[in-house]
């Protein structure tokens, strides 16, 4: 793909930064993408993937990416709208963040993502609890249909285990 041509030519790019709304990006171009953003200095990292062909594949390509990039990654945003991703791969995604000892800022969009239930509200807990350094949270968790209130307000109850820059969860379903 041409991005990741582009990204295979920036050997220097610290932050990156894709809005892919509504493209022709599926697993296997995202997965090329991920491949260069190995050899990237990366410290910030900005996905917003909507109404792509993006499924627990991609994540499962970022995460193995996220855990051969050696510099201090700084803060992750990934916007996840309409896409056909699972527990397993929200999982994959958060165990490659857990390994950044850098890791100060994290914001995630899930919205309307059908296949995701408790166990992923879980996994966004444990996050949190397992990255002291971890000060700005920012999780915006829309129609996840099986999800409960209770594993939400088990996320929302971390707030006040620590200091947070910010500290915002939104749920709705």
């Amino acid at each position: 793909s041409s991005i990741a041509r582009f990204l295979h030519s920036s050997k220097t790019l610290s932050q990156f930064k894709l809005d892919a709304w509504w493209s022709k990006i599926n697993d296997e171009i995202f997965t090329q993408i991920c491949v260069e953003l190995t050899s990237l200095p990366l410290e910030t990292l900005h996905l917003n993937l909507g109404m792509t062909g993006i499924t627990d594949r991609s994540l499962h390509s970022l995460s193995e990416a996220l855990a051969k990039i050696s510099s201090p990654l700084l803060a992750v945003k990934i916007g996840l709208y309409c896409t056909e991703v699972s527990d397993a791969g929200v999982k994959a995604l958060v165990d490659a963040l857990k390994t950044f000892s850098s890791l100060a800022r994290f914001e995630l969009c899930l919205n309307s993502c059908w296949l995701l239930t408790d166990e992923c509200l879980n996994t966004l807990k444990e996050l949190i609890v397992v990255c002291p350094t971890l000060n700005y949270v920012d999780f915006d968790l829309n129609n996840l249909r099986e999800t409960t209130k209770e594993s939400f307000g088990s996320i929302s109850l971390l707030k006040s285990t620590r200091e947070f820059e910010k500290f915002d969860v939104w749920w709705c379903n």
